[in-house]
Protein backbone atom coordinates (compact mmCIF):
# COMPACT_ATOMS: atom_id res chain seq x y z
CA UNK A 1 0.00 0.00 0.00
CA UNK A 2 1.25 3.42 -0.96
CA UNK A 3 0.97 6.11 1.63
CA UNK A 4 0.78 9.82 0.62
CA UNK A 5 2.27 12.14 3.11
CA UNK A 6 1.28 15.79 2.96
CA UNK A 7 4.24 18.06 3.05
CA UNK A 8 4.22 20.79 5.64
CA UNK A 9 2.61 24.02 4.35
CA UNK A 10 1.07 22.46 1.19
CA UNK A 11 -2.55 23.13 2.22
CA UNK A 12 -1.74 26.72 3.19
CA UNK A 13 -0.08 27.34 -0.20
CA UNK A 14 -3.12 26.11 -2.07
CA UNK A 15 -5.41 28.19 0.12
CA UNK A 16 -3.34 31.29 -0.42
CA UNK A 17 -3.41 30.78 -4.20
CA UNK A 18 -7.21 30.46 -4.18
CA UNK A 19 -7.59 33.59 -2.09
CA UNK A 20 -5.27 35.46 -4.44
CA UNK A 21 -7.27 34.41 -7.49
CA UNK A 22 -10.52 35.42 -5.79
CA UNK A 23 -9.08 38.81 -4.87
CA UNK A 24 -7.81 39.31 -8.43
CA UNK A 25 -11.21 38.45 -9.91
CA UNK A 26 -12.90 40.79 -7.45
CA UNK A 27 -10.48 43.59 -8.38
CA UNK A 28 -11.06 43.04 -12.11
CA UNK A 29 -14.82 43.02 -11.58
CA UNK A 30 -14.70 46.27 -9.62
CA UNK A 31 -12.43 47.84 -12.25
CA UNK A 32 -14.72 46.82 -15.10
CA UNK A 33 -17.74 48.09 -13.18
CA UNK A 34 -16.03 51.41 -12.57
CA UNK A 35 -15.12 51.72 -16.24
CA UNK A 36 -18.71 50.83 -17.16
CA UNK A 37 -19.93 53.76 -15.04
CA UNK A 38 -17.65 56.13 -16.94
CA UNK A 39 -18.68 54.61 -20.27
CA UNK A 40 -22.38 55.00 -19.46
CA UNK A 41 -21.74 58.62 -18.47
CA UNK A 42 -19.93 59.22 -21.76
CA UNK A 43 -22.84 57.77 -23.76
CA UNK A 44 -25.35 59.90 -21.87
CA UNK A 45 -23.35 63.05 -22.55
CA UNK A 46 -22.97 62.10 -26.22
CA UNK A 47 -26.76 61.69 -26.54
CA UNK A 48 -27.34 65.06 -24.90
CA UNK A 49 -24.76 66.69 -27.14
CA UNK A 50 -26.28 65.07 -30.25
CA UNK A 51 -29.76 66.26 -29.30
CA UNK A 52 -28.42 69.78 -28.92
CA UNK A 53 -26.74 69.86 -32.33
CA UNK A 54 -29.77 68.21 -33.97
CA UNK A 55 -32.01 70.96 -32.63
CA UNK A 56 -29.57 73.67 -33.70
CA UNK A 57 -29.18 72.30 -37.23
CA UNK A 58 -32.94 71.97 -37.71
CA UNK A 59 -33.51 75.50 -36.44
CA UNK A 60 -30.93 76.95 -38.78
CA UNK A 61 -32.28 74.98 -41.73
CA UNK A 62 -35.69 76.59 -41.23
CA UNK A 63 -34.09 79.87 -42.33
CA UNK A 64 -32.57 78.57 -45.56
CA UNK A 65 -35.43 79.77 -47.72
CA UNK A 66 -36.69 82.66 -45.62
CA UNK A 67 -33.70 84.56 -44.21
CA UNK A 68 -30.47 82.67 -44.78
CA UNK A 69 -28.55 85.41 -42.96
CA UNK A 70 -30.22 84.27 -39.72
CA UNK A 71 -29.40 80.58 -40.15
CA UNK A 72 -26.03 80.73 -38.41
CA UNK A 73 -27.17 82.74 -35.40
CA UNK A 74 -30.35 80.70 -34.98
CA UNK A 75 -28.38 77.44 -35.09
CA UNK A 76 -25.98 78.70 -32.40
CA UNK A 77 -28.84 80.03 -30.27
CA UNK A 78 -30.98 76.91 -30.30
CA UNK A 79 -27.97 74.64 -29.75
CA UNK A 80 -27.15 76.74 -26.70
CA UNK A 81 -30.66 76.29 -25.30
CA UNK A 82 -29.67 72.68 -24.61
CA UNK A 83 -27.38 71.19 -21.98
CA UNK A 84 -24.95 68.30 -21.97
CA UNK A 85 -23.11 67.10 -18.86
CA UNK A 86 -24.87 69.91 -16.97
CA UNK A 87 -23.42 72.64 -19.21
CA UNK A 88 -25.01 74.68 -21.97
CA UNK A 89 -23.80 73.57 -25.39
CA UNK A 90 -22.11 76.81 -26.37
CA UNK A 91 -18.61 78.13 -26.90
CA UNK A 92 -18.65 79.99 -23.59
CA UNK A 93 -18.97 76.73 -21.65
CA UNK A 94 -15.71 75.25 -20.29
CA UNK A 95 -14.30 72.51 -22.49
CA UNK A 96 -16.97 73.03 -25.15
CA UNK A 97 -16.68 74.10 -28.79
CA UNK A 98 -19.54 74.63 -31.23
CA UNK A 99 -19.18 75.48 -34.91
CA UNK A 100 -21.94 76.18 -37.47
CA UNK A 101 -21.45 75.89 -41.24
CA UNK A 102 -24.22 77.12 -43.57
CA UNK A 103 -24.44 76.15 -47.24
CA UNK A 104 -27.07 78.44 -48.84
CA UNK A 105 -29.62 76.94 -51.25
CA UNK A 106 -29.15 77.33 -54.99
CA UNK A 107 -32.35 76.89 -56.97
CA UNK A 108 -33.49 73.28 -57.25
CA UNK A 109 -29.99 71.88 -57.67
CA UNK A 110 -28.77 72.66 -54.16
CA UNK A 111 -31.36 72.73 -51.38
CA UNK A 112 -28.84 73.98 -48.81
CA UNK A 113 -27.69 72.60 -45.48
CA UNK A 114 -26.82 73.69 -41.95
CA UNK A 115 -24.10 71.72 -40.18
CA UNK A 116 -23.48 71.98 -36.44
CA UNK A 117 -20.31 70.42 -35.01
CA UNK A 118 -19.75 70.24 -31.25
CA UNK A 119 -17.07 68.85 -28.96
CA UNK A 120 -17.16 68.61 -25.20
CA UNK A 121 -14.56 67.44 -22.73
CA UNK A 122 -15.88 65.38 -19.82
CA UNK A 123 -14.18 64.11 -16.67
CA UNK A 124 -13.96 60.42 -15.87
CA UNK A 125 -14.76 59.29 -12.35
CA UNK A 126 -12.87 56.00 -12.27
CA UNK A 127 -10.97 55.77 -15.54
CA UNK A 128 -8.65 58.49 -14.25
CA UNK A 129 -7.04 55.80 -12.05
CA UNK A 130 -6.08 54.03 -15.27
CA UNK A 131 -4.56 57.07 -16.97
CA UNK A 132 -7.69 58.51 -18.66
CA UNK A 133 -8.83 61.50 -16.60
CA UNK A 134 -10.93 63.01 -19.41
CA UNK A 135 -12.80 62.11 -22.61
CA UNK A 136 -13.42 64.37 -25.61
CA UNK A 137 -16.80 63.74 -27.23
CA UNK A 138 -17.50 64.96 -30.77
CA UNK A 139 -20.80 64.98 -32.68
CA UNK A 140 -22.09 66.37 -35.98
CA UNK A 141 -25.60 67.19 -37.16
CA UNK A 142 -26.58 68.22 -40.69
CA UNK A 143 -30.07 69.41 -41.60
CA UNK A 144 -31.45 70.68 -44.87
CA UNK A 145 -34.36 70.70 -47.23
CA UNK A 146 -35.21 67.68 -49.34
CA UNK A 147 -36.33 69.52 -52.46
CA UNK A 148 -39.90 70.23 -53.49
CA UNK A 149 -42.77 68.34 -51.97
CA UNK A 150 -43.99 65.85 -54.54
CA UNK A 151 -46.77 64.31 -52.50
CA UNK A 152 -48.68 64.98 -49.29
CA UNK A 153 -49.79 62.08 -47.17
CA UNK A 154 -53.46 61.71 -46.26
CA UNK A 155 -55.06 64.21 -43.85
CA UNK A 156 -52.38 66.88 -44.29
CA UNK A 157 -53.88 69.36 -46.75
CA UNK A 158 -56.26 72.27 -46.13
CA UNK A 159 -59.17 72.34 -48.65
CA UNK A 160 -58.13 75.51 -50.49
CA UNK A 161 -56.49 75.55 -53.93
CA UNK A 162 -54.39 78.60 -54.79
CA UNK A 163 -53.30 79.62 -58.28
CA UNK A 164 -49.66 79.96 -59.21
CA UNK A 165 -50.14 82.50 -62.00
CA UNK A 166 -53.64 83.97 -61.81
CA UNK A 167 -53.55 87.76 -61.32
CA UNK A 168 -56.29 88.65 -58.84
CA UNK A 169 -58.25 91.81 -59.52
CA UNK A 170 -60.52 93.78 -57.20
CA UNK A 171 -62.02 97.24 -57.81
CA UNK A 172 -60.01 97.44 -61.04
CA UNK A 173 -56.72 96.98 -59.16
CA UNK A 174 -54.45 94.04 -59.95
CA UNK A 175 -52.97 92.00 -57.15
CA UNK A 176 -49.72 90.01 -57.07
CA UNK A 177 -49.70 86.46 -58.48
CA UNK A 178 -48.10 83.72 -56.42
CA UNK A 179 -45.26 83.12 -58.87
CA UNK A 180 -43.91 86.62 -58.19
CA UNK A 181 -43.60 85.90 -54.47
CA UNK A 182 -41.16 83.98 -52.30
CA UNK A 183 -41.19 82.33 -48.90
CA UNK A 184 -41.75 84.99 -46.23
CA UNK A 185 -43.86 87.28 -48.44
CA UNK A 186 -47.42 88.26 -47.57
CA UNK A 187 -49.94 87.28 -50.24
CA UNK A 188 -53.63 88.05 -50.60
CA UNK A 189 -55.90 85.33 -51.91
CA UNK A 190 -59.22 86.37 -53.44
CA UNK A 191 -61.91 83.72 -53.19
CA UNK A 192 -65.07 85.73 -53.93
CA UNK A 193 -66.49 84.49 -57.23
CA UNK A 194 -67.58 88.04 -58.12
CA UNK A 195 -63.93 89.07 -58.43
CA UNK A 196 -61.05 87.87 -60.56
CA UNK A 197 -59.87 85.40 -57.97
CA UNK A 198 -56.75 83.36 -57.40
CA UNK A 199 -58.05 80.75 -54.93
CA UNK A 200 -61.03 78.48 -54.43
CA UNK A 201 -62.11 75.75 -52.07
CA UNK A 202 -61.44 72.18 -53.16
CA UNK A 203 -62.60 68.70 -52.30
CA UNK A 204 -59.33 67.39 -53.74
CA UNK A 205 -60.05 64.13 -55.58
CA UNK A 206 -63.19 63.33 -53.58
CA UNK A 207 -66.39 62.96 -55.60
CA UNK A 208 -69.02 64.25 -55.39
CA UNK A 209 -67.65 67.64 -54.34
CA UNK A 210 -70.23 68.32 -51.66
CA UNK A 211 -70.48 71.31 -49.35
CA UNK A 212 -70.64 69.04 -46.31
CA UNK A 213 -67.32 67.46 -47.26
CA UNK A 214 -65.62 70.87 -47.49
CA UNK A 215 -67.04 71.89 -44.12
CA UNK A 216 -65.79 68.72 -42.46
CA UNK A 217 -62.38 69.03 -44.12
CA UNK A 218 -62.06 72.63 -42.88
CA UNK A 219 -62.97 71.63 -39.32
CA UNK A 220 -60.54 68.70 -39.36
CA UNK A 221 -57.69 70.82 -40.75
CA UNK A 222 -58.25 73.52 -38.11
CA UNK A 223 -58.32 71.02 -35.27
CA UNK A 224 -62.00 71.56 -34.52
CA UNK A 225 -63.00 67.98 -35.24
CA UNK A 226 -61.30 64.60 -34.74
CA UNK A 227 -59.20 63.42 -37.65
CA UNK A 228 -60.91 60.70 -39.65
CA UNK A 229 -58.02 58.73 -41.15
CA UNK A 230 -58.01 59.09 -44.92
CA UNK A 231 -60.84 61.64 -44.99
CA UNK A 232 -58.54 64.04 -46.83
CA UNK A 233 -56.82 61.91 -49.48
CA UNK A 234 -53.13 61.85 -50.27
CA UNK A 235 -52.36 64.31 -53.06
CA UNK A 236 -49.49 64.25 -55.53
CA UNK A 237 -48.25 66.66 -58.15
CA UNK A 238 -50.12 65.96 -61.37
CA UNK A 239 -53.36 64.87 -59.64
CA UNK A 240 -56.53 66.48 -60.99
CA UNK A 241 -58.39 68.10 -58.09
CA UNK A 242 -61.88 69.60 -57.97
CA UNK A 243 -62.16 73.39 -57.78
CA UNK A 244 -65.51 73.92 -56.10
CA UNK A 245 -68.09 76.58 -55.57
CA UNK A 246 -66.51 78.54 -52.75
CA UNK A 247 -69.58 80.06 -51.11
CA UNK A 248 -69.99 77.28 -48.56
CA UNK A 249 -66.36 77.47 -47.54
CA UNK A 250 -66.48 81.25 -47.47
CA UNK A 251 -69.39 81.20 -45.06
CA UNK A 252 -67.85 78.46 -42.94
CA UNK A 253 -64.71 80.51 -42.37
CA UNK A 254 -66.48 83.81 -41.79
CA UNK A 255 -67.66 83.25 -38.24
CA UNK A 256 -67.36 81.43 -34.97
CA UNK A 257 -64.76 78.89 -34.02
CA UNK A 258 -63.58 78.38 -37.62
CA UNK A 259 -62.63 82.02 -38.11
CA UNK A 260 -61.00 82.16 -34.68
CA UNK A 261 -58.98 79.00 -35.37
CA UNK A 262 -57.96 80.26 -38.80
CA UNK A 263 -56.45 83.41 -37.27
CA UNK A 264 -54.89 81.67 -34.26
CA UNK A 265 -51.11 82.38 -34.48
CA UNK A 266 -50.32 79.15 -32.62
CA UNK A 267 -52.12 77.01 -35.20
CA UNK A 268 -49.87 74.90 -37.45
CA UNK A 269 -49.14 76.15 -40.95
CA UNK A 270 -51.88 75.27 -43.45
CA UNK A 271 -50.60 73.33 -46.46
CA UNK A 272 -52.57 73.91 -49.66
CA UNK A 273 -52.25 72.61 -53.24
CA UNK A 274 -51.12 74.96 -56.01
CA UNK A 275 -52.83 74.97 -59.41
CA UNK A 276 -52.45 77.15 -62.50
CA UNK A 277 -54.80 79.51 -64.27
CA UNK A 278 -58.09 80.95 -63.10
CA UNK A 279 -59.54 78.60 -60.49
CA UNK A 280 -62.92 78.48 -62.22
CA UNK A 281 -65.74 77.06 -60.16
CA UNK A 282 -66.80 73.45 -60.49
CA UNK A 283 -63.92 72.46 -62.74
CA UNK A 284 -60.72 70.50 -62.20
CA UNK A 285 -57.08 71.56 -62.27
CA UNK A 286 -53.78 69.64 -62.02
CA UNK A 287 -51.73 70.11 -58.87
CA UNK A 288 -48.35 71.69 -59.67
CA UNK A 289 -46.98 72.12 -56.14
CA UNK A 290 -47.74 72.87 -52.51
CA UNK A 291 -47.37 75.96 -50.35
CA UNK A 292 -47.62 76.65 -46.63
CA UNK A 293 -49.84 79.50 -45.41
CA UNK A 294 -49.79 81.32 -42.08
CA UNK A 295 -53.10 83.22 -42.17
CA UNK A 296 -52.83 86.73 -40.75
CA UNK A 297 -56.09 88.36 -41.86
CA UNK A 298 -59.52 87.80 -43.34
CA UNK A 299 -61.69 90.33 -45.17
CA UNK A 300 -65.43 89.77 -44.88
CA UNK A 301 -68.13 90.92 -47.26
CA UNK A 302 -71.90 90.93 -47.57
CA UNK A 303 -72.41 92.14 -44.05
CA UNK A 304 -69.81 89.75 -42.69
CA UNK A 305 -71.53 86.72 -44.17
CA UNK A 306 -68.74 85.47 -46.44
CA UNK A 307 -64.99 85.69 -46.76
CA UNK A 308 -63.79 88.00 -49.52
CA UNK A 309 -60.04 87.57 -49.14
CA UNK A 310 -57.51 85.67 -47.04
CA UNK A 311 -54.17 87.30 -46.27
CA UNK A 312 -51.35 84.93 -45.44
CA UNK A 313 -47.57 84.73 -45.09
CA UNK A 314 -45.93 82.10 -47.27
CA UNK A 315 -44.11 79.56 -45.13
CA UNK A 316 -42.45 76.21 -45.56
CA UNK A 317 -44.99 73.50 -44.75
CA UNK A 318 -43.65 71.23 -42.01
CA UNK A 319 -45.32 68.04 -43.14
CA UNK A 320 -44.39 64.53 -44.07
CA UNK A 321 -44.29 63.89 -47.75
CA UNK A 322 -42.28 62.75 -50.72
CA UNK A 323 -39.71 65.09 -52.18
CA UNK A 324 -39.30 65.67 -55.88
CA UNK A 325 -39.27 68.32 -58.60
CA UNK A 326 -42.28 70.48 -59.45
CA UNK A 327 -44.34 69.54 -62.48
CA UNK A 328 -43.15 70.92 -65.81
CA UNK A 329 -46.08 72.75 -67.29
CA UNK A 330 -46.23 72.89 -71.07
CA UNK A 331 -47.31 76.15 -72.67
CA UNK A 332 -48.04 79.50 -71.17
CA UNK A 333 -44.38 80.18 -70.55
CA UNK A 334 -44.50 78.11 -67.38
CA UNK A 335 -42.11 75.36 -66.45
CA UNK A 336 -40.50 73.99 -63.32
CA UNK A 337 -38.64 77.24 -62.68
CA UNK A 338 -41.96 79.03 -62.12
CA UNK A 339 -41.78 77.71 -58.57
CA UNK A 340 -38.14 78.70 -58.11
CA UNK A 341 -38.88 81.07 -55.23
CA UNK A 342 -41.34 78.66 -53.66
CA UNK A 343 -39.11 75.67 -52.98
CA UNK A 344 -41.15 73.99 -50.29
CA UNK A 345 -39.39 70.77 -49.40
CA UNK A 346 -39.62 69.82 -45.72
CA UNK A 347 -36.63 70.40 -43.43
CA UNK A 348 -35.15 67.24 -41.94
CA UNK A 349 -31.96 65.83 -40.49
CA UNK A 350 -29.64 64.49 -43.16
CA UNK A 351 -27.02 63.25 -40.70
Amino acid sequence: MTTFVQQPGQRNARGSLGALLLASLLLITVALGALAVDFAHMLAVRNELQNATDAGALSGAQDLWTDVSSATSDAYTVTGYNRADGRIVANQSPGTAVNVTVTPPVGFSGPGTVQVDATMQTSNLFASFFGRPTETISVTSIAGTTGNLFQLYADQAFPLAVSLDAVPRSNNVDGTPLNQCKIGDTVQFYINSQQVKNAAFTSFTVQPASASYIQSAVEQALGLAPVIPGFVPAIAIGDQINVNNGVIGQKKLAKGAELQALLDPSRPVLTVPVVTGDPALNQSRPVVGFVGLRVTGVTLGNGGGVVETITAVLERPQVKGMSGPPLDIAGGGLNGTALNNLVLGPVQLIR
